[in-house]
């Protein structure tokens, strides 16, 4: 009798895990972006984001004839990311075709196109990744900027707001 009874505590603690687990393999895991940070000049250091082609995919560019490329790409960078100081004052962002900090060889995945910005060393930002603009679903990513340059690394951007939070 004493085995049926532990027995059935096993299969329980067991059905529970099997339960946690598949609410921790299912839950958002949060978006992947390699980020880059070069030497220090007068204080600053200019930050560089690898976004790969999922990005793009997620939700690409509104298509508009009469409207520059660059607008579109404007639009788009202030729709999908939005990095901020410590005061919460917003940082501008740049879109690029390549980076110096990066080296793509070295990366997982193939960047279509980099984001840069220039950040004051040693303060606080939050670097937030909307990726669609109809929800309220956004990634964030709080960092302190180096003092001195950084190799590339790969950081997860957290789910900050949204469904599952």
């Amino acid at each position: 009798m004493k085995g049926l009874v532990v027995l059935g505590l096993i299969g329980v603690v067991g059905i529970g895990v099997t339960f946690w687990l598949m609410k921790e393999c299912t839950s958002d895991q949060g978006i992947s972006i390699t980020l880059a940070c070069g030497n220090p000049n007068d204080g600053t250091v200019a930050m560089h984001a690898a976004m790969d082609m999922g990005i793009m995919r997620r939700e690409g560019l509104r298509q508009a004839p009469d409207v520059s490329e660059d607008v579109l790409w404007r639009e788009w960078l202030d729709e999908h990311f939005q990095l901020r100081d410590a005061a919460g004052e917003s940082v501008h962002i740049e879109r690029v075709g390549q980076s110096l900090l990066i080296n793509v060889n070295k990366m997982p995945g193939a960047p279509d196109f980099f984001l840069t910005a220039r950040l004051r060393s040693g303060e606080t930002y939050s670097f937030d990744y909307k990726p669609w603009r109809a929800k309220a679903t956004k990634y964030r990513h709080t960092f302190v900027a180096p003092a001195d340059k950084t190799e590339m690394k790969r950081w997860n951007f957290e789910l900050a707001e949204g469904p599952g939070r």
